[in-house]
């Protein structure tokens, strides 16, 4: 009778059936995935000879491994040998002993045991008890230790030695030539000869062996072709060019009047003359006012828009961030443009600049102040003072008409006023230019 019954679940069946008796749900072991599960089923069919089921809650997973096995003891009534269960149940196989006891009930306890079997290989032997190693070796396809170890050695003999150091190598020569390496012997010799026929560091050059024909092939002079610096000096100590015609000296060097030292741009430089006997324009300063003039500085100007580096003196309203410079300069005495972002630039359409301050029996003129007018009205005190008078005579008798020249009743009269009483043009003969301040 079988103690286990193993199912694979498809995720819909709830009920697995088991065969074996059991007195009580308890007597089964249920488990999925090899977890024992203690909730979630009824066991039916406990206390039955015909075995029983598992009814699970809800279905397994698909896949899951459901089994259901006997907790150890198999009891079953005196009924059962009746039925016939008892009989299979006694049936003892290879290696198997079954035997059975009664309770005072009369339930009977089947007990399963193993039992040596004759020709069966027993696990306390660990396979020592294999009557062909060799054959069993054969059907496993493996080596014996003994196999193992001889190819171990004959591999080894004929593999070369790491503790060796290449020390076993059976033909050196021949390996050198596998390699195609030299052998120190070989090498030494190469340097033995080439160190024959190369120059040594240490020799200074002292192992050529044709001095006359290496300093061919370098171009240069012996010391005996050639002055050392003291020998120079002691030959032509009086023979300087203090002592020389230095006119045909600067002739022969391709030189004018006066030798040139340092000729260029740089900083101090000698700097050559163009044909005209100019400095060049390339080395003169930029021109325009831009340049020279401090910020605030005002010109008269002959164009119509301001230079770069300019602004025309009409009184607009610029900047202070963008000119602020020239804010930091003038400030809002010319006008406080919108009190905040903006300054005004000082006025000079149609107005002759004059200095500000006092000067000597003058009026003071303050910064900034616009003064005089265009045309003026005279009035009576700033005329000249002068009079007009004229002589009339009146004869003391007679009817005839005044008598020229009498001095008889001469009358002193005012004469009547003429003119327009209208402005005088106060200006000077003029040129209009325009006036523009540095930024």
């Amino acid at each position: 009778m079988t103690l286990q019954h193993t199912y694979g679940a498809n995720g819909a069946a709830t009920l697995f059936p088991f065969s074996f008796a059991v007195d009580a749900a308890s007597d089964v072991e249920v488990l999925i995935d090899a977890i024992e599960q203690t909730s979630g089923f009824v066991v039916r069919g406990a206390g039955g000879n015909d075995g029983g089921s598992v009814l699970f809650d809800a279905a397994p997973a698909l896949g899951a491994v459901v089994t259901l096995r006997h907790r150890g003891r198999v009891s079953v009534s005196a009924l059962d040998t009746a039925s016939g269960h008892l009989a299979d149940k006694l049936v003892a196989g290879g290696g198997v002993s079954l035997s059975l006891a009664a309770d005072a009930d009369g339930r009977q306890t089947l007990t399963i045991a193993a039992s040596a079997v004759d020709g069966a290989l027993q696990a306390a032997q660990n396979l020592a008890d294999l009557t062909d190693k060799a054959a069993a070796r054969g059907n496993l396809e493996v080596y014996s230790t003994d196999d193992v170890d001889d190819a171990i050695t004959a591999s080894s003999d004929l593999a070369l030695k790491k503790g060796a150091n290449l020390g076993d190598v059976v033909d050196k020569v021949a390996a050198r030539g596998n390699l195609d390496v030299y052998s120190t012997g070989e090498v030494n010799a190469v340097v033995t000869t080439s160190s024959n026929l190369a120059l040594k560091k240490g020799a200074n050059l002292g192992d050529v062996v044709d001095k006359a024909a290496a300093r061919g092939n370098l171009e240069v002079y012996s010391t005996g072709e050639v002055y050392t610096r003291d020998q120079a000096a002691t030959a032509f100590a009086d023979k300087t060019l203090s002592t020389v015609d230095a006119a045909l000296v600067r002739a022969n060097l391709g030189l004018g009047d006066a030798a040139l030292l340092n000729v260029g741009s740089s900083a101090g430089n000698v700097v050559v003359l163009d044909g005209s006997g100019l400095v060049p324009a390339a080395l003169l300063p930029a021109a325009g006012p831009s340049g020279s003039s401090p910020t605030g500085s005002l010109i008269q100007f002959a164009g119509s828009a301001a230079p770069e580096g300019w602004l025309l003196c009409d009184g607009n309203a610029v900047s202070r961030s963008t000119y602020a410079a020239l804010f930091a300069v003038v400030g809002t005495v010319y006008g406080v443009g919108d009190g905040a972002t903006t300054f005004a630039l000082p006025d000079l359409r149609g107005r002759a600049a004059i200095g500000a301050g006092q000067g000597t029996s003058l009026t003071n003129r303050t910064l900034g102040d616009k003064v005089g007018a265009e045309t003026h009205v005279l009035s009576v005190a700033e005329m000249p003072s002068h009079s007009h008078n004229y002589e009339s005579h009146r004869p003391s008798s007679g009817a005839g008409g005044p008598v020229l020249g009498s001095s008889d009743g001469v009358l002193v009269q005012t004469t009547n006023s003429v003119g327009s009483n209208a402005p005088h043009n106060n200006m000077p003969p003029s040129l209009a230019l325009n006036f523009i301040i540095k930024t």
